[in-house]
């Protein structure tokens, strides 16, 4: 794996996740970001955990879909950064 195609793993902390249609809002905004892999959406949590390549999606553009979403859709939703490490394995 490359510099150019490492993926690492982000986690946010997200508020305002009321329900399941919140979560599918959010996690869909991420999907939507090139360079995302994967995104998973944990209401109960608060949580998101997003597969990206650092090199394609820088992590401050992730934590604005996550506001889009929420102004989109007339939530209130509200991300922050908790970390990152680099995803093990090859390319898929």
């Amino acid at each position: 794996m490359t510099p150019e195609t490492s993926i690492r793993v982000g986690y946010l902390a997200v508020s305002g996740l009321t329900c399941a249609d919140c979560a599918e809002e959010v996690q869909e905004a991420l999907l939507e970001a090139e360079g995302v892999r994967m995104a998973a959406v944990f209401p109960e949590e608060g949580l998101a955990a997003v597969a990206y390549a650092p090199k394609i999606t820088r992590r401050a553009n992730l934590l604005l879909l996550v506001k889009a979403a929420a102004i989109t859709h007339g939530r209130d939703y509200q991300a922050g950064w908790m970390g990152s490490r680099r995803m093990l394995g090859g390319e898929e």
